[in-house]
Protein backbone atom coordinates (compact mmCIF):
# COMPACT_ATOMS: atom_id res chain seq x y z
CA UNK A 1 0.00 0.00 0.00
CA UNK A 2 2.58 2.28 0.63
CA UNK A 3 4.41 1.51 -2.31
CA UNK A 4 2.20 2.41 -4.24
CA UNK A 5 1.46 5.89 -2.39
CA UNK A 6 5.05 6.78 -2.64
CA UNK A 7 5.18 6.14 -6.32
CA UNK A 8 2.70 8.51 -6.77
CA UNK A 9 4.54 10.75 -5.02
CA UNK A 10 7.74 10.61 -6.17
CA UNK A 11 7.44 9.16 -10.39
CA UNK A 12 5.41 10.80 -12.98
CA UNK A 13 1.52 9.26 -12.70
CA UNK A 14 0.31 7.53 -16.19
CA UNK A 15 -2.90 9.03 -17.54
CA UNK A 16 -5.24 7.79 -20.04
CA UNK A 17 -3.90 9.28 -23.58
CA UNK A 18 -6.08 12.56 -24.96
CA UNK A 19 -5.72 15.01 -27.54
CA UNK A 20 -6.66 18.89 -27.16
CA UNK A 21 -9.30 19.46 -30.10
CA UNK A 22 -10.75 22.57 -29.01
CA UNK A 23 -10.05 25.11 -26.18
CA UNK A 24 -12.31 27.89 -24.83
CA UNK A 25 -10.99 30.55 -22.98
CA UNK A 26 -13.60 32.90 -22.00
CA UNK A 27 -12.88 34.47 -18.72
CA UNK A 28 -14.63 32.65 -15.73
CA UNK A 29 -15.81 29.71 -18.37
CA UNK A 30 -12.51 28.10 -19.88
CA UNK A 31 -13.05 24.62 -21.17
CA UNK A 32 -11.39 21.82 -23.53
CA UNK A 33 -12.93 19.06 -25.79
CA UNK A 34 -11.39 16.37 -25.63
CA UNK A 35 -10.77 13.02 -27.37
CA UNK A 36 -9.72 10.07 -25.23
CA UNK A 37 -8.16 7.15 -26.69
CA UNK A 38 -9.75 3.43 -26.08
CA UNK A 39 -9.05 2.49 -22.33
CA UNK A 40 -9.39 0.28 -19.31
CA UNK A 41 -10.85 1.02 -16.35
CA UNK A 42 -10.87 -0.80 -12.36
CA UNK A 43 -14.61 -0.15 -11.35
CA UNK A 44 -16.20 -0.34 -7.44
CA UNK A 45 -19.76 0.74 -7.08
CA UNK A 46 -20.62 2.43 -3.37
CA UNK A 47 -24.90 3.10 -2.99
CA UNK A 48 -26.42 4.45 0.14
CA UNK A 49 -23.85 6.99 1.25
CA UNK A 50 -22.88 10.80 0.79
CA UNK A 51 -20.28 11.88 -1.19
CA UNK A 52 -17.49 12.11 0.71
CA UNK A 53 -17.84 8.71 2.03
CA UNK A 54 -18.79 7.09 -0.90
CA UNK A 55 -15.71 8.38 -2.77
CA UNK A 56 -13.52 7.49 0.08
CA UNK A 57 -15.34 3.90 0.58
CA UNK A 58 -14.55 3.01 -3.14
CA UNK A 59 -11.08 4.88 -3.29
CA UNK A 60 -9.99 2.70 -0.55
CA UNK A 61 -11.24 -0.74 -2.27
CA UNK A 62 -9.45 0.10 -5.45
CA UNK A 63 -6.25 1.24 -3.85
CA UNK A 64 -6.45 -2.23 -2.08
CA UNK A 65 -6.75 -4.21 -4.83
CA UNK A 66 -4.15 -2.24 -6.46
CA UNK A 67 -1.73 -2.70 -3.85
CA UNK A 68 -1.72 -6.48 -3.75
CA UNK A 69 -5.26 -7.68 -2.42
CA UNK A 70 -6.35 -9.55 -5.21
CA UNK A 71 -5.98 -13.39 -5.58
CA UNK A 72 -2.84 -13.14 -7.51
CA UNK A 73 -1.08 -10.55 -5.12
CA UNK A 74 -0.29 -8.88 -7.46
CA UNK A 75 0.42 -4.85 -7.82
CA UNK A 76 -0.84 -2.25 -10.11
CA UNK A 77 0.88 1.53 -10.77
CA UNK A 78 -0.97 3.64 -8.94
CA UNK A 79 -2.77 6.25 -12.29
CA UNK A 80 -4.83 9.40 -12.62
CA UNK A 81 -7.07 10.63 -12.40
CA UNK A 82 -9.47 8.73 -9.73
CA UNK A 83 -12.81 9.03 -11.97
CA UNK A 84 -15.72 9.55 -10.18
CA UNK A 85 -19.22 8.99 -12.16
CA UNK A 86 -21.60 11.12 -10.48
CA UNK A 87 -25.79 11.98 -11.02
CA UNK A 88 -26.74 14.80 -10.03
CA UNK A 89 -29.44 14.04 -7.06
CA UNK A 90 -32.15 17.17 -8.60
CA UNK A 91 -32.30 18.84 -11.35
CA UNK A 92 -30.51 22.06 -10.17
CA UNK A 93 -27.02 20.28 -9.42
CA UNK A 94 -26.58 20.89 -5.93
CA UNK A 95 -25.79 17.31 -5.14
CA UNK A 96 -24.61 13.77 -6.16
CA UNK A 97 -27.16 10.92 -5.54
CA UNK A 98 -26.25 8.39 -3.31
CA UNK A 99 -25.10 6.03 -6.22
CA UNK A 100 -21.23 6.50 -7.29
CA UNK A 101 -19.01 4.46 -8.85
CA UNK A 102 -15.57 5.42 -8.64
CA UNK A 103 -12.57 4.08 -11.10
CA UNK A 104 -8.80 4.44 -11.43
CA UNK A 105 -7.41 3.72 -15.31
CA UNK A 106 -5.60 0.97 -16.13
CA UNK A 107 -1.96 1.14 -16.94
CA UNK A 108 -0.97 0.41 -20.54
CA UNK A 109 1.56 -1.82 -19.52
CA UNK A 110 -0.88 -4.02 -17.84
CA UNK A 111 -2.02 -6.69 -19.71
CA UNK A 112 -3.75 -9.24 -17.41
CA UNK A 113 -5.70 -7.94 -14.45
CA UNK A 114 -5.51 -9.78 -11.22
CA UNK A 115 -8.30 -11.58 -10.06
CA UNK A 116 -10.43 -9.65 -7.23
CA UNK A 117 -11.44 -11.48 -4.00
CA UNK A 118 -14.52 -9.72 -4.01
CA UNK A 119 -17.02 -9.07 -6.76
CA UNK A 120 -17.26 -5.16 -6.16
CA UNK A 121 -14.78 -4.76 -8.44
CA UNK A 122 -15.14 -4.93 -12.39
CA UNK A 123 -13.14 -3.82 -14.83
CA UNK A 124 -14.63 -1.80 -17.55
CA UNK A 125 -13.10 -0.84 -21.56
CA UNK A 126 -13.94 2.52 -22.46
CA UNK A 127 -14.24 3.30 -26.11
CA UNK A 128 -12.38 6.18 -27.96
CA UNK A 129 -14.68 8.99 -26.42
CA UNK A 130 -15.25 13.08 -26.26
CA UNK A 131 -15.84 14.45 -23.06
CA UNK A 132 -15.93 18.36 -22.47
CA UNK A 133 -13.40 19.27 -19.40
CA UNK A 134 -13.14 22.06 -16.81
CA UNK A 135 -10.10 22.32 -14.69
CA UNK A 136 -10.03 23.76 -11.11
CA UNK A 137 -7.56 23.88 -8.78
CA UNK A 138 -7.74 23.58 -4.21
CA UNK A 139 -8.94 20.37 -2.30
CA UNK A 140 -12.41 19.60 -4.10
CA UNK A 141 -15.34 18.11 -1.94
CA UNK A 142 -18.58 17.59 -3.96
CA UNK A 143 -19.61 21.25 -3.52
CA UNK A 144 -16.86 21.86 -5.74
CA UNK A 145 -17.14 19.49 -8.31
CA UNK A 146 -20.96 20.66 -9.12
CA UNK A 147 -21.02 23.80 -8.67
CA UNK A 148 -17.81 23.22 -11.43
CA UNK A 149 -19.80 21.11 -12.99
CA UNK A 150 -23.08 24.03 -13.77
CA UNK A 151 -20.12 26.15 -14.81
CA UNK A 152 -18.91 23.89 -17.59
CA UNK A 153 -22.79 23.78 -18.49
CA UNK A 154 -23.56 27.10 -18.82
CA UNK A 155 -20.02 27.70 -20.55
CA UNK A 156 -21.57 25.24 -23.29
CA UNK A 157 -24.58 26.52 -23.51
CA UNK A 158 -26.10 23.50 -25.48
CA UNK A 159 -27.26 20.54 -23.36
CA UNK A 160 -28.02 18.60 -26.67
CA UNK A 161 -24.38 18.08 -27.55
CA UNK A 162 -24.01 16.38 -23.78
CA UNK A 163 -24.79 13.81 -21.35
CA UNK A 164 -26.64 15.62 -18.90
CA UNK A 165 -27.56 12.66 -16.64
CA UNK A 166 -24.37 12.15 -15.35
CA UNK A 167 -20.88 14.09 -15.03
CA UNK A 168 -17.04 12.20 -13.85
CA UNK A 169 -15.27 14.34 -11.10
CA UNK A 170 -12.02 13.82 -11.35
CA UNK A 171 -9.35 13.95 -8.71
CA UNK A 172 -5.47 14.17 -10.40
CA UNK A 173 -3.35 14.56 -7.22
CA UNK A 174 -2.28 12.33 -4.26
CA UNK A 175 -3.53 14.42 -0.53
CA UNK A 176 0.54 15.15 0.01
CA UNK A 177 -0.01 17.52 -2.53
CA UNK A 178 -0.99 20.80 -1.18
CA UNK A 179 -0.10 23.55 -4.11
CA UNK A 180 -1.26 23.29 -7.75
CA UNK A 181 -3.74 20.33 -7.34
CA UNK A 182 -5.47 19.39 -10.47
CA UNK A 183 -8.78 18.60 -10.29
CA UNK A 184 -11.57 18.66 -13.12
CA UNK A 185 -15.36 17.74 -14.30
CA UNK A 186 -15.81 16.20 -17.41
CA UNK A 187 -19.05 15.73 -19.67
CA UNK A 188 -19.48 13.14 -22.15
CA UNK A 189 -20.07 14.35 -25.88
CA UNK A 190 -23.07 13.28 -27.33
Amino acid sequence: MFRNLAERLFSETEEPKYKVVNKFTEKGKEYEERQYESCRWIVTKVTGKNYKDSSGEGFIRLFKYISGENKEGNRISMTAPVVIYCQPANEDWKECADELMVGFFVPQSTKQLPTSKTDNITFRDSPAHTVFVRTFNGFAKEEDYMANAKILKSAINDSSCYRSDFFYACGYDSPMKLVNRRNEVWLLKK
